[in-house]
């Protein structure tokens, strides 16, 4: 496990699900799986670890302000995309999973942890 996984883990007190960060460590540059007809595309960890301001675009600035303005946003840690425009995160005070819908800005919880997200998860392709 990279440093940066145990310093979260150390300031938030959690601890990531152990599935999750073998998953991570079989992959490199996309790991995309299918669930109940949903893309799971997790993000490889130099991607989790990047400078998001060397990719984000203009028009993604505010939905970026706005949402470090909400102590809702505070304690989550990104770590993939579902299409339709959305993000999964881990809720890092339960580690359950939620999803943030770029476009409107809304949230609701998907999954009670990371075992029933990827429970009948299919691996469709990894590089």
């Amino acid at each position: 496990m990279i440093q940066e996984f145990l310093n979260i883990e150390e300031k938030y007190k959690v601890k990531f699900p152990t599935r999750y960060l073998q998953i991570l460590t079989q992959f490199e540059y996309y790991c995309l799986y299918i669930k109940n007809a949903h893309d799971i595309d997790l993000y490889p960890i130099q991607k989790l670890f990047s400078k998001v301001k060397q990719e984000i675009f203009a028009h993604e600035y505010l939905q970026i302000w706005q949402s470090a303005q909400s102590d809702q946003f505070i304690k989550t840690f990104v770590f993939a995309r579902s299409g339709d425009g959305t993000r999964l995160y881990f809720n890092l005070v339960d580690m359950s999973i939620w999803e943030y819908w770029l476009d409107e800005g809304s949230v609701r919880q998907v999954y009670k942890n990371f075992k029933d997200l990827m429970l009948n998860a299919e691996l469709i392709d990894q590089e």
